[in-house]
């Protein structure tokens, strides 16, 4: 044990025998503790209970810790000669004020993932032993005062991601005679300096050229740094990895020099060029190019994007914070843009048309409107449900989903999304809806009261939602957010017109008919189910004989506007699936011509009326 200038070092040769060798209570105030030596598992487990201050509770005979009064001021450890097999580590997130770590000799690839917690709050210094040969992704992710990391000669991998977060990390030391690494100006490389490794998450710089000559971005190499505002790459750069300068918060461009190959840039926006991509015919696929935007500047100026026949690379949004609205087309056929809107908080609207998979969008916390054309699938309701400012959804041409004010329906007629954010206290369900989704209400604070149709089947609802109320046609359940929503089964049907109130006669039929849609070389015919009541069929064959007119449609469109918008959505799907397959069929025999989109008016499909119905 020796005092030096307030610091007091320890040096403990036999493991677990700190206990023994620390001064009485009291010895440490306005003091710093150094640790050396062979420092064991109940070594670190008794500086965990031992660097703050505690009371024993007089009726549960408990020890409280006072984490707040230490009994230190700082704590450096040496743990260089501890074997890294026998040390548990989960008590070091327990030690306060812990300056300064030197880690244990013999680690192949260091991966201390526990230290997640209040150690990354004080640690400023970090040492890696010589021996170690890699450091694992995450290992020191958010350490925000780590300012300074000691590499050993023998290191010979550092995993994307192991310092993100280290926001006071402004270099890295490396001995001389690495043959891995090597730094120029503060930012680490390859030995040859072809490949930019990390580009210090605290590196307090705003604009960065990258070094003529370096061929490869590796994956995450900026992420987080919040300083940086423009990048440039030259043109030898061929390859950029993953999510490579993912939420700099400050990034406003991105600059691609001309001559570049492989990538280029766009209002400040990074893309690629002609990436390949396989396109379905029938039942092979033919290859195509389409350029790829890869990363939108999380401080670009943009308030409104609109992106049409290129292809999305995942979180290329990621952290932008001024764009409010997106729009994005993916041309004449669907694409997957899985991940497109991770950490995206800031978006109020997206319009997406022509997307194969619906992409994640719960980290859009402030989108307001969602608007879907084109088949894709997903789940909806999943996607979006906790969008807790979500007003409206809008979806066109597909045969899964059609919406009426806002709320999505599936196919089936089943009402499955209900928006949180959608005004008004009272909400009448369509006629034709048959069942809704357990738990579509719950996350809606305005809601106060919802009318059923006269057809629903109130006690099979009741127990699907396990509503235990008896009454027979009002009851009420509790959402998530606290408020008590009344349910009311209305006995009575919506009237045809205000004067004319008449009950339903007879129950619910289903009844098939046929729509035509009419190709540029052939016409297809569409089946149609819709679900009547007997008195509505009367109904509709009354205002057949008194309009002179040949599609249902227009016979209907006043008086069943739910009918009317359930045969245009299915005719306007099918219709886009044919023109789309008879487009394909074109590009094939024709192979010269440019690829565009397709665009109907609505005049390219009907709806007869059934015979049987005149």
């Amino acid at each position: 044990m020796k005092m030096d200038n307030l610091q007091l070092t320890i040096e403990i040769k036999v493991i677990d025998s700190l206990r023994e060798q620390f001064p009485q209570d009291g010895f440490f105030d306005h003091v710093s503790l150094k640790l050396i030596g062979r420092l064991g598992d109940e070594d670190i487990r008794f500086l965990s209970g031992y660097s703050a201050d505690y009371e024993l509770d007089e009726d549960t005979y408990e020890i409280i810790y006072h984490h707040e009064k230490l009994r230190w001021n700082t704590l450096d450890l040496d743990l260089s000669e501890i074997n890294p097999d026998d040390l548990k580590t989960r008590e070091l997130n327990e030690i306060k004020s812990l300056r300064s770590i030197i880690l244990p000799k013999g680690y192949e690839s260091v991966e201390w993932r526990h230290f997640w917690g209040d150690t990354n709050n004080t640690t400023s210094s970090l040492a890696v032993s010589e021996g170690t040969k890699a450091i694992a992704k995450d290992s020191f992710n958010g350490w925000e005062l780590l300012k300074n990391v000691r590499f050993p000669s023998t290191l010979e991998g550092i995993a994307p991601e192991a310092f993100v977060g280290c926001s006071s990390l402004q270099s890295f030391d490396f001995p001389e005679g690495s043959e891995h690494f090597m730094i120029c100006d503060n930012v680490l490389f390859s030995p040859d300096k072809s490949i930019l490794i990390a580009f210090p998450p605290g590196l307090r710089i705003e604009k960065y050229e990258i070094p003529q000559g370096t061929t490869l971005i590796a994956e995450r190499a900026f992420k987080q740094n919040p300083y940086i505002k423009e990048i440039v790459i030259p043109a030898s750069v061929v390859r950029i990895q993953d999510y490579a300068f993912e939420n700099c918060a400050s990034l406003e461009k991105i600059e691609v020099d001309s001559a570049n190959p492989i990538y280029y840039s766009r209002n400040g926006v990074l893309l690629e060029k002609g990436v390949p991509v396989l396109v379905p015919y029938q039942d092979i696929y033919f290859n195509e190019r389409r350029n790829k935007m890869l990363c939108v500047p999380a401080a670009i100026s943009r308030t409104k994007l609109n992106i049409k026949n290129i292809l999305l690379a995942a979180k290329c949004f990621s952290g932008c914070k001024n764009i409010k609205t997106i729009s994005y087309n993916g041309g004449s056929y669907s694409h997957r843009i899985d991940g497109v809107f991770d950490n995206c908080p800031d978006i109020e609207e997206i319009s997406l048309t022509n997307v194969e998979v619906l992409p994640r969008l719960i980290d859009c916390q402030k989108l307001k409107k969602l608007n879907i054309e084109g088949e894709f699938v997903g789940k909806l309701d999943y996607s979006i449900v906790r969008n807790e400012e979500l007003v409206e959804v809008n979806i066109k041409n597909c045969s899964e989903y059609n919406t009426l004010d806002g709320v999505v329906f599936n196919k089936e007629h089943e009402l499955i999304f209900y928006p949180p954010a959608k005004e008004g206290e009272k909400y009448e369900v369509p006629q034709n809806t048959l069942t809704i989704r357990y738990g579509v209400f719950d996350y809606n604070p305005n809601l106060r009261t919802v009318i059923l149709p006269s057809s629903f089947d109130l006690g099979k609802l009741k127990k699907k939602w396990l509503i235990e109320d008896d009454s027979d046609n009002c009851q009420s359940f509790h959402t998530f957010c606290g408020s008590d929503v009344q349910i009311i089964l209305d006995r009575e049907e919506t009237p045809y017109t205000k004067e004319d109130k008449v009950k339903h006669k007879g129950r619910k039929k289903t009844h098939e008919i046929n729509g035509v849609i009419v190709g540029n070389y052939n016409q297809k015919t569409v089946p149609i189910k819709l679900s009547l009541y007997d008195d509505e069929l009367k109904k509709i064959k009354a205002l057949i004989k008194d309009c002179n007119c040949d599609d249902l449609r227009t016979v209907i469109k006043d008086d069943f506007p739910e009918l009317y918008d359930q045969i245009d959505s299915e005719l306007a799907s099918a219709a886009y699936k044919f023109y789309q397959k008879e487009y394909m069929d074109y590009l094939a025999d024709s192979p010269d011509d440019e690829p565009g989109d397709i665009e109907l008016t609505g005049e390219e499909y009907s709806c007869p009326i059934p015979e049987d119905w005149k």
